[in-house]
């Protein structure tokens, strides 16, 4: 179907430029290389048409401009970080963690280097904001969120998640560690871990006072 990407996105204005970022971060975290068609990055309504110019008047508006301002920072993101483009072709770059979450609308997946950087993409395909959601990770010792579609400087709702998030040994979705975190609505967070986490063993107890 033809027409503006914002323009095939349901809800009001605020909800259709929501739309726009999730759908583009997820593309961007997602492998495979990426095609977008001219104006997409200032929200315009109108379809792109060669025989004409883009409406750059609407960089006037802030609404518009935040929007824009979210796509020169996801590119630039794309570009720092190759773990989102380096092994875009082989099973050893991705990795499904949560796949089949139809209840909440949402998806995980990590992305990784050829030198084991990783990264994990978070993605809320819902209008409502998820607090606490909790998905099994790769053995991280700590996770930090390094980008986030819901920012208030792209427009968004602001639910992002600060500071360092510890892995706890609650196995979830395979995997025997996990993270607890704030998924924005209609948004997407991407997270950075480092360290490496370990099972701690119970330990023994003291013999003290035997004979």
């Amino acid at each position: 179907m033809k027409g503006s990407l914002i323009g095939k996105m349901p809800g009001d204005a605020e909800l259709k430029a929501a739309g726009v970022r999730t759908f583009y971060t997820y593309m961007l975290a997602h492998p495979g290389k990426k095609l977008m068609f001219m104006g997409a990055e200032l929200g315009q309504e109108n379809e792109w048409h060669f025989e004409g110019q883009l409406d750059w008047q609407l960089l006037k508006n802030d609404y518009n401009r935040k929007l824009n301002e979210f796509f020169t920072a996801a590119n630039k993101f794309y570009n720092k970080n190759r773990e989102l483009w380096e092994i875009d072709f082989d099973w050893s770059g991705f990795e499904w963690l949560v796949a089949d979450d139809c209840t909440n609308n949402v998806v995980v997946f990590a992305r990784r280097d050829k030198s084991g950087g990783e990264l994990i993409a978070a993605v809320n395909f819902s209008a409502v904001r998820i607090d606490g959601y909790r998905f099994g990770v790769p053995p991280r010792a700590k996770w930090a969120e390094v980008f986030n579609s819901d920012d208030t400087c792209f427009g968004g709702s602001g639910a992002l998640n600060e500071g360092q998030i510890a892995a706890e040994g609650i196995p979830s979705h395979g995997k025997p560690c996990s993270i607890a975190v704030t998924i924005p609505p209609m948004g997407a967070a991407i997270f950075r871990g480092s360290g490496k986490w370990t099972e701690k063993k119970p330990g023994r107890r003291s013999e003290k006072g035997k004979n």
